[in-house]
């Protein structure tokens, strides 16, 4: 085998490897992980969650407001006063 198919076959085995050990590590270890980085690094898998966490948190807004127009639509809503609203919100936060 050329040098040059050798290392491509041997980087494509490489990234498998790397895929295979990323979806097998459990929490602990990928706390283990991000412990292990340094700050400007840590820094960055931190500010990504929070990404995640508003991203997560947006789309369940726009579910539940999904499902509130459908049931609008379906004459399944009733009136709610703004004091009951606010109070079924506050306690979903």
């Amino acid at each position: 085998m050329g040098k040059v198919r050798w290392f491509a076959v041997r980087l494509k085995l490489e990234e498998s490897l790397n895929t295979a050990m990323v979806i097998i590590m459990n929490a602990a270890q990928i706390i283990e992980e991000i412990g292990s980085l340094n700050e400007r690094d840590q820094g960055e898998v931190i500010a990504h969650l929070r990404q995640l966490e508003e991203d997560r948190y947006h789309q369940e807004q726009v579910k539940i407001a999904a499902q509130r127009l459908k049931d609008l639509e379906d004459g399944f809503e009733e009136e709610v006063s703004y004091e009951e609203a606010m109070s079924l919100l506050r306690n979903r936060l």
